[in-house]
């Protein structure tokens, strides 16, 4: 899994991914500071793995080794990343939808 945006947010959704069993490939976000408080979160959790980290989510988008990513940032950048992400090749998991 690869995520755009390690603030508060984006640190939540990784530990929850981590929680969950998946790997963290890569994570992303312009305030590289942000990598800092993201490395001790994971520790306290136990993961062992080292994810890529990048300044631009282009970059991020690239790397060969993601099944998903993860749009953390705030909302106002939601769309552009969201296209970016389709265009080069990532595509949004298939649910299904119930109606209860």
């Amino acid at each position: 899994i690869g995520i755009i945006g390690c603030g508060n947010r984006g640190r939540t959704i990784a530990g929850e991914c981590v929680k969950n069993g998946h790997r963290l490939a890569a994570v992303c976000d312009v305030a590289t500071f942000r990598f800092d408080a993201l490395k001790p979160a994971l520790d306290k959790l136990g993961y062992a793995g080292k994810p890529d980290a990048y300044d631009d989510y282009r970059k991020l988008l690239d790397h060969k080794g993601l099944d998903a990513v993860i749009i953390a940032t705030p909302d106002h950048h939601h769309r552009d990343l969201l296209l970016a992400a389709v265009a080069a090749g990532k595509r949004p998991a298939e649910r299904e939808v119930r109606a209860d």
